[in-house]
């Protein structure tokens, strides 16, 4: 994207919240992670893209989860997305799931599942043990169903079509996701709609007027993940938003409500900025969309 073209009511809200413009300049690669069930064949993937794809092509691992190819190329047409070998996931979605640090026999639950790429990344890392999507809205579970299926992920991932915020479990969760719904201007791609679909004018309605109240979703869903985690169990917060009023504030919120919670450091091996506890991810760091991530733990 290019910042120039920015309204200037976009330029004021990133400036409010102490975020450079200049993060939107940075030419950004495609992520794709591949199915550890069904592991593509990265020489033979990159021939694909060569058959499919007329610009230049290559494949990059990034880790043991994810490769990155450049933006442009599609892989709609390629054998390995097809057979659901690899799908695509940007980076910084993934580093919310592996900030679980799952481990065999977790019982996991994630408060915003649709349309369900975290979801499936969770059960990719969790041989063993219960995992629980809930979602709001039927239509988009119905997204995450057909997701699982092409993935050939568990049979026995539990769905529930739930406001998470009034949820009430037969149980409690050693691991509990809230992915929350945020103003999104971390998403390159989500920037990008205004500019190809939805019209800058509309910036205003989308953000500017949600802003605030996004804030009492984000708080009900934190303190829904504190009421349902175990003890000893871990809750990671996760927004694609630069705002410290969705991030930080919701954060400390939530650990003045929630005495028994604390916070905790965890690291990824993965490129991002760490202020104290919080992880963050932006284009000019990470080279990958903007991510905060805040993990709490329940003494």
């Amino acid at each position: 994207m290019v910042s120039r073209d920015f309204p200037e009511e976009l330029k004021e809200f990133l400036e409010k919240n102490n975020v450079p413009v200049e993060v939107f300049e940075v030419e950004l690669p495609r992520y794709v992670r591949v199915n550890p069930r069904n592991t593509p064949d990265k020489a033979a993937f990159l021939r694909e893209l060569e058959q499919t794809n007329i610009t230049e092509c290559w494949v990059t691992e990034v880790s043991e989860h994810f490769w990155k190819i450049p933006k442009h190329l599609k892989i709609a047409n390629c054998e390995s997305y097809k057979q659901g070998k690899l799908y695509g996931m940007d980076l910084s979605s993934g580093a919310s799931v592996l900030a679980l640090q799952l481990e065999p026999n977790d019982s996991v639950a994630d408060l915003c599942c649709a349309p369900g790429a975290k979801l499936l990344f969770i059960n990719d890392l969790l041989e063993r043990g219960s995992i629980t999507g809930i979602d709001v809205s039927q239509e988009r579970l119905n997204v995450t169903r057909a997701l699982l299926k092409k993935y050939q992920a568990r049979q026995d991932i539990h769905l529930e079509c739930q406001d998470a915020t009034t949820w009430v479990p037969k149980t409690t969760f050693s691991k509990v996701l809230v992915d929350a719904e945020c103003t999104h201007e971390g998403s390159i791609k989500h920037l990008e709609k205004f500019s190809k679909q939805w019209g800058w004018e509309s910036f205003k309605r989308r953000v500017l007027e949600t802003h605030e109240g996004l804030k009492e979703l984000q708080r009900r869903l934190l303190a829904k993940g504190c009421q349902v985690v175990k003890s000893g169990g871990r809750v990671v917060y996760s927004t694609c938003s630069f705002c410290t009023n969705q991030n930080e504030d919701i954060v400390e919120w939530a650990l003045s409500t929630f005495p028994e919670m604390q916070l905790v450091s965890v690291d990824l091996d993965l490129p991002h900025k760490k202020i104290g506890c919080y992880l963050k991810f932006d284009p000019l760091t990470s080279e990958c969309g903007g991510q905060f991530i805040a993990v709490l733990e329940k003494i």
